[in-house]
């Protein structure tokens, strides 16, 4: 009987102390997200394009694309990029940096790979309604492409990006023509 209650002993305290070790993990993880998404994010850099800044309101503006929409308490430092695409359009590619600095300093999760989706503006004549999400602005359509893939390097980033995908997702319905 003495040799199972130390059995008993040896195994509660190895157990304890892994919940310990997993309730620091946690509690870590979830102060870096805290701390991130209440950093303020005022300039938009990009790699093709220089530095948009971001207005203060919740108005978002993408210039070349000639739209703006509400940006949600969500999405703070939303960051774009523009590229052309095969046609010659232009489509903007969406990332934050709160999910680019939770994937850590080899991030996949960027502006120029979209991290959380692209948005384009498709001629009215030709569209096929295969996106995402869309909206008829003006003469065209206005459209957002969720990513394929994760870019998340973890289980915590990679539900934080589902989030935010959603997130950008619902702001088609606000989408307007910058005047």
């Amino acid at each position: 009987m003495s040799i199972n209650h130390k059995k008993d002993l040896g195994f509660s305290t190895i157990v304890t102390i892994a919940l310990i070790i997993i309730a620091i993990g946690l509690i870590s993880t979830g102060w870096m997200i805290y701390i991130n998404i209440n950093k303020p994010s005022a300039i938009v850099p990009t790699t093709e394009k220089t530095p948009i800044i971001v207005t203060p309101s919740n108005e978002f503006k993408i210039p070349e694309l000639g739209i703006k929409f509400i940006l949600p308490d969500d999405l703070t430092g939303l960051k774009y990029i523009v590229k052309n695409n095969i046609d010659g359009s232009l489509a903007a590619f969406f990332t934050t940096s709160v999910l680019e600095q939770m994937d850590g300093a080899t991030s996949q999760c960027s502006a120029s790979n979209g991290a959380i989706g692209a948005m384009s503006i498709v001629p009215k004549t030709g569209f096929t309604p295969d996106a995402a999400a869309f909206k008829l602005v003006g003469g065209s359509y206005a459209v957002y492409q969720q990513p394929q893939s994760s870019c998340a390097s973890n289980a915590v980033t990679g539900n934080f990006q589902l989030s935010q995908i959603q997130s950008l997702k619902g702001v088609v319905d606000t989408i307007t023509l910058i005047k």
